[in-house]
């Protein structure tokens, strides 16, 4: 019997291929030239032909049949519900720092889904342990080139690894990567860095196992494990302290001038947090290549720095215009010290102290959780009120866009007018990006 489960649409673009045949959103695809359609890699794959057959279910339950003749690889301007029309492929793991589970109850659904579907790795670069794919996965990621994957790999170490990820099957891994490799497939790696575990002697065994699979694992970065205040019956693990952060930046770095040298790429990369950490420089904008680890928090301060630079060149040594605007931005506390010298520099420019960074305590998830992405709408509200209790005109408070999620709520399901109504001054989300900021101060950009 055929699978009428189908891919829901979403949207259709006005004036597409999809518009015209009269698609809608609600519509499911089920198939194209009789070949079900499973996930986004199955749409991508079956709608480049010239010809296109479509059995589309609409909203009342009937089916309809749609054909088209197109160019080749021409799109029909759908986009859909999810990624896939089969669920996710959920994680069979029990890592010791799995941030799952250390989140609290009540948050919304799609905050409990612990991701490990081969499918999201190669569509969104969502990063999977491999333990989970069975011969038929396999078979698919090969025959289908689904190049590059984002693997948790954490350690090479097979014993080490079954009891990080509380897993069995987590102690084939190399195994794993080098079938993969040897099959084409690029993989970008990633360690999560847990102190008295998987660093020291281990990490450096890690990143040399990894290196002997280059150029297929392009890159690993080394990150920090995220620990929130909700660990109770869960293994004990702590941060990096300031003196780990310096020893963990000084053996990736010494990795990185090996090969550099042999590879003609630093290879591994360590997350800002540990230059943060250690108090140390980040690095020029050039020792992070393109970037190939930036949603994993390698880069992303260099780059807004860099952003900022580029921009401030182009602006005169004082601003002409004359602002009668003060804003406030509220920030995670790990970002406060590059912010707050682009706050110097902006109110040097301006001649007056229009901008003032405020660093957000974490109270929901706990004081080791510092990042910007990870604060609540109500963190936001008790941290920013304070300042807004003064009489007279109030600033306009600016966030950055990475606070929301994509229907505009945050972590505790407050949109930007709610947390507007409780603060009771205009709020501005800009994008994440030092241009975007110095921009929208001078009155040269918009947010969004």
């Amino acid at each position: 019997m055929a699978d009428f489960r189908g891919m829901i649409i979403q949207e259709v673009a006005p004036g597409s291929l999809g518009e015209g045949l009269g698609l809608m959103s609600g519509d499911r695809l089920i198939s194209i030239n009789g070949k079900p359609i499973k996930d986004l890699i199955d749409y991508k794959l079956h709608i480049t032909e010239e010809f296109v057959e479509m059995l589309v279910q609409k909203d009342d339950g009937s089916f309809a049949t749609y054909q088209i003749d197109k160019e080749y690889d021409q799109d029909l301007g759908l986009a859909f519900r999810e990624m896939t029309s089969d669920g996710i492929k959920q994680c069979r793991n029990r890592c010791l720092f799995c941030f799952v589970d250390q989140m609290p109850p009540g948050m919304r659904k799609s905050l409990y889904v612990k991701d490990d579907d081969y499918r999201h790795s190669f569509l969104a670069g969502n990063f999977i342990s491999l333990t989970n794919l069975d011969r038929k996965d396999l078979d698919r990621i090969i025959s289908l080139r689904l190049s590059p994957l984002y693997v948790s790999v954490h350690t090479t170490d097979p014993d080490l690894r079954i009891v990080l990820m509380g897993n069995k099957k987590a102690g084939g891994i190399l195994q794993q990567l080098q079938f993969l490799t040897e099959q084409g497939i690029v993989i970008h790696a990633q360690i999560v860095l847990c102190p008295g575990i998987n660093d020291g002697g281990r990490l450096e065994k890690t990143i040399q196992d990894l290196a002997a699979l280059w150029p297929q694992v392009q890159s690993v970065a080394v990150v920090p494990v995220g620990l929130t205040k909700y660990r109770a019956g869960l293994p004990k693990l702590r941060r990096a302290t300031g003196a780990e952060a310096s020893q963990i930046l000084q053996i990736i770095e010494g990795f990185q001038q090996k090969y550099l040298a042999t590879f003609g790429s630093r290879f591994v990369f360590p997350a800002d947090e540990f230059y943060l950490l250690a108090e140390k420089e980040l690095p020029s904008g050039d020792a992070y290549e393109e970037y190939p680890q930036l949603e994993n928090g390698v880069g992303i301060v260099r780059l807004f720095l860099d952003e900022y630079t580029s921009f401030r060149r182009t602006l005169p040594d004082r601003h002409p215009q004359s602002l009668a605007e003060n804003f406030l931005l509220g920030t995670g506390k790990s970002a406060v010290r590059f912010l707050e010298m682009i706050a110097d520099d902006l109110n040097r420019l301006l001649g007056s102290n229009r901008l003032k960074i405020v660093p957000i305590e974490n109270h929901f998830f706990g004081p080791d959780v510092t990042v910007t992405g990870l604060i609540t709408g109500k963190d936001l509200i008790d941290g920013l009120q304070p300042l807004l209790a003064l009489k007279g005109k109030k600033p306009t408070v600016l966030l950055s866009e990475i606070m929301f999620n994509a229907d505009g709520m945050t972590l505790d399901n407050l949109t930007v007018e709610e947390i507007e109504y409780q603060l009771k001054t205009p709020i501005k989300v800009l994008p994440n990006s030092g241009s975007s900021l110095a921009g929208y101060i001078l009155g040269l950009e918009k947010s969004r």
